[in-house]
Parts: structure tokens; sequence; C-alpha cells
């Protein structure tokens, strides 16, 4: 969706993009992709192609995470891994050719979409477009069912997004809790009844 100026908006549809991260090798693709990404009225475009570059950049925070699948040996699986353990990316994007082996498994490891380049404009638009968080949890729910109890699924989802917020904010209870849209005394109390374990 497009704001009244024409910029691409977030995941709600109430917020222009700030901010895009695209990991990938100095290519004639990456100067396509980061114009055609400004003119859809994404604010900022990083690029990155080394590992700490990329920590440095996730610590910043984006919106939508383009990853190249033209990058040596691995390291494009280990990025992407890296990646959904250090910043709450709401869109993880791999780019390739469309016959890249590795395909399969990283999307498996946590990819949201594919674009296969050479692109659209309104191909590259339809990558910046979240999922709808509520249909993300409606999956995870049917995942669930008849594999774990109530009780000990919402332990377990309740455990998990504590340690990931804490992991994003750097081990701050504080800084946890405004993630999590709690208080921090209850998220005090979810440490101390084990929710808190490190990630």
């Amino acid at each position: 969706m497009r704001d009244s100026e024409g910029r691409v908006e977030g995941e709600r549809g109430d917020t222009p993009l700030n901010r895009v991260l695209l990991v990938a090798p100095a290519s004639k693709m990456v100067q396509e992709l980061s114009a055609a990404l400004r003119d859809l009225g994404v604010r900022e475009v990083a690029w990155a192609v080394t590992a700490t570059n990329v920590r440095s950049n996730l610590a910043e925070g984006v919106d939508v995470l383009f990853l190249s699948l033209d990058l040596p040996d691995r390291l494009a699986h280990g990025l992407l891994l890296e990646a959904l353990e250090l910043c709450p990316v709401p869109q993880l994007v791999l780019i390739s050719d469309g016959y890249h082996p590795d395909l399969f498994t990283l999307a498996q490891a946590g990819a949201d979409k594919h674009l296969v380049w050479p692109a659209d404009l309104d191909t590259i638009r339809a990558c910046l477009v979240a999922p709808d968080r509520w249909s993300l949890l409606a999956r995870c729910a049917r995942l669930f069912l008849g594999c774990a109890g109530m009780r000990d699924a919402q332990e377990e989802f309740r455990s998990q997004m504590l340690q990931r917020a804490l992991a994003v904010a750097n081990g701050s209870r504080r800084g946890a809790a405004r993630i999590l849209g709690v208080s921090r005394p209850a998220v005090q109390r979810m440490i101390r009844e084990g929710g808190g374990k490190s990630p």
C-alpha cells in the first residue's frame, strides 16, 4: 500500500518503511534494487556484505531485509539465521535467479518471500508488505494443535517472546518491557518464573 505521498506503507498500512537492509555483493543488481526501493519511498536503503556490517546494521533496526543468495559458500544461510536471532525483522526476502540449490533450505530456515531477479517494480513492492501478524499467530496455533496442551503452548510462546525481547534489548529489562508492551515488574516476574533463560 502507498500513503498520500506515494510511499510504501508498512505492515499495518499506517507507517511508511524507514529502513531496508540489502545484503549482497557489489553488483548492478544492488544499484538497481536500491534505486527501485528509493523510488518506492523507502527512507533509507542500507547495504552490507560482511557479517560484521550486517550485525551493525541489524543492531540499528530494519523493516525489511533483502538477502542475496549470490554470496560465497554458506554465508547466506549463516547470515539469515543470525538475522533472525539478532533482530525481529518483520520481513526477510531472499534474492536469487530462481535456481539456487540452497533456496529450499533457506526458506525453511525462516525467509518470508523470494524475489527472483531481475524483477519489476510491482514485484519489489509486494516484497515490502510484511505478513499480517495475526495470520502468523493463527498459523502457529494450528501447528501446536494436537502437539501440545494449551498451557504448555502459552508458556513456551511467552518464554520465546521474552527471550527475544531481552536479546534485542541487550539484556535490559526496561527495554524488553517496552518491546513486549508490559511493565518492567511483569518482565522481572516472568524471568523469576523461568521464562527468561538465556537465548
